[in-house]
């Protein structure tokens, strides 16, 4: 059982260029070739050639797993492909029983795996992980909120839902309470800048205020 909330990057072009170019990054493993189980990511995976939420590139299992921070792969030069997946960047192995929730980004970007030859069953993720119309099967805000959407899910032993927390979705049990961003909800019309419960904005003034969180999320009301 393990969790990340830190932010994985490279955080200067000479240490990238000192190095090469970072193949796989993950939240909780770059490379996974044993078994990853009942494990979160709320940190920001924003750099690797192949990068997930949870590993950049599984050869074994990964399972009963989330992740909540977003993912970004780039690869070495802009003509070369990156896979971004919010669970894992590349899986030949196992993924199961494992969701989605931060946002995605890559050439290749997509909600759970990008570039999958190994299996995976009972993933999900939620519908606002990625702009794109390519994908249309994703979890509403109100089914990620019920066991039924979560098929496979053991909730009687590893799976549950904190009432005490402000998290909605699904966690594991016997795992740190999620950590929710700092509440400046008076600055805007509701919301916490999650990206499940996005900022909301509806007048000039919270426009204004966006330049003081620009890693956070909104949504455009009335």
């Amino acid at each position: 059982n393990c969790s990340n909330m830190a932010t994985v990057e490279i955080t200067s072009r000479a240490s990238s260029e000192s190095f090469g170019v970072v193949k796989y990054t993950g939240g909780i493993a770059g490379w996974n070739g044993g078994t990853i189980s009942c494990c979160y990511n709320g940190g920001t995976i924003d750099f690797g050639q192949y990068s997930g939420g949870i590993a950049g590139n599984n050869i074994r299992v990964v399972e009963n797993c989330f992740n909540i921070g977003s993912v970004r792969a780039v690869g070495k030069d802009v003509e070369e492909t990156s896979y971004s997946g919010g669970l894992c960047g590349s899986n030949t192995g196992s993924l199961r029983t494992s969701y989605n929730v931060g946002r995605v980004t890559g050439s290749t970007g997509t909600p759970c795996v990008s570039d999958s030859a190994g299996t995976v069953r009972d993933c999900y993720y939620y519908d606002v992980a990625l702009d794109s119309d390519a994908f249309t099967d994703g979890l509403s805000k109100e089914e990620m909120e019920t066991e039924e959407a979560f098929e496979g899910f053991d909730f009687s032993e590893i799976w549950m839902f904190d009432e005490d927390a402000d998290y909605p979705f699904p966690v594991l049990r016997g795992a740190a309470q999620i950590c929710t961003p700092e509440d400046n909800s008076d600055l805007f019309g509701g919301g916490n800048g999650s990206i499940w419960a996005p900022y909301q904005i509806s007048t000039a003034e919270h426009f204004a205020n966006i330049a003081q969180f620009p890693a956070a999320h909104y949504q455009l009301t009335e």
